[in-house]
Parts: C-alpha cells; sequence; structure tokens
C-alpha cells in the first residue's frame, strides 16, 4: 500500500480535484491503517462535489473510524 499512496499523493498535489483519486487514497490510507490521515481524506471528497454514492462510501468510511476511535 506504501508505494500506491505515494503515488496517490503525487497525483492530488499536482490536482487536488480528482475527488475519485482522493477516495482511493483515502481507502489505502484506511486499508493501511492510518486512520487520522484517511478520516481527513474522506471528508474532502465528502466535501466536493462528487456523486451520492462516493458520499455515502466517504460517510461510511468516517463512521468506521469514529467507531474505532471510541471503541
Amino acid at each position: 500500500h506504501k508505494r500506491a499512496i505515494e503515488k496517490y499523493r503525487k497525483i492530488i498535489a499536482k490536482d487536488p480535484s480528482l475527488s475519485y483519486v482522493r477516495l482511493d487514497l483515502a481507502a489505502m490510507l484506511y486499508e493501511d491503517k492510518q486512520y487520522a490521515a484517511a478520516k481527513d481524506q474522506f471528508r474532502k471528497v465528502d466535501a466536493d462535489d462528487v456523486t451520492d454514492s462516493a458520499h455515502e462510501i466517504a460517510r461510511a468510511y468516517i463512521e468506521q473510524i469514529n467507531r474505532q476511535e471510541t471503541a
């Protein structure tokens, strides 16, 4: 996951408007147990103009991270 995360970060650094790349990055960060960073990226996706399903995915991950933080 480390290499993929680095590549996604570089892509987003060049073009922060790529919300779906950001969503993929957030999911990779989550899988890599970088929960705070993942949550930050999911929040950015949720704030963007994306499809309803992308909003739902981002919010579901955020809720899961919140549950993990309080467990």
